[in-house]
């Protein structure tokens, strides 16, 4: 199987992971599903809660605020279909943590998995800067 990378960015609550979803559904094989948000509020568990709710039993979840080049590597080759939400979550946990040449680095490392993935990785990110963030 070669690698095939795929991209979903779009406005806050749009239905991005809703049709990454879809997406991967219609791919045959092993699935994992990397959450990147973490429950820091009551709002973020609900959200994850319903997320979770979404998806059907054939994905596994692994949760992964931060280390998410880590774990593609670690990976790599276990699952057919890898679907990572989000991008944007992960970016600014790592900001939160870390320092803007760390974000840089792990950038580019997340780049250079991609390329050497095993099957489809399906990635989703926010638009940033086209709409306002909504209230709920």
């Amino acid at each position: 199987m070669s690698t095939k990378i795929v991209l979903i960015v779009g406005g806050a609550r749009s239905g991005k992971s809703r049709y990454a979803l879809k997406i991967g559904e219609g791919l045959q094989g092993k699935k994992a599903f990397i959450a990147t948000a973490e429950p820091l509020d009551e709002e973020m568990e609900e959200r994850i809660r319903q997320h979770k709710l979404s998806r059907s039993n054939e994905w596994v979840t692994i949760e992964e605020p931060v280390n998410l080049v880590d774990r593609i590597t670690k990976i790599n080759g276990t699952y057919d279909v890898i679907l990572v939400d989000c991008l944007t979550l992960w970016l600014s946990n790592m900001l939160i943590r870390g320092s803007e040449s760390t974000a840089k680095r792990e950038i580019q490392g997340l780049k250079e998995s991609l390329l050497v993935s095993y099957g489809t990785t399906i990635l989703i990110s926010n638009e940033v800067g086209e709409g306002i963030v909504p209230d709920n």
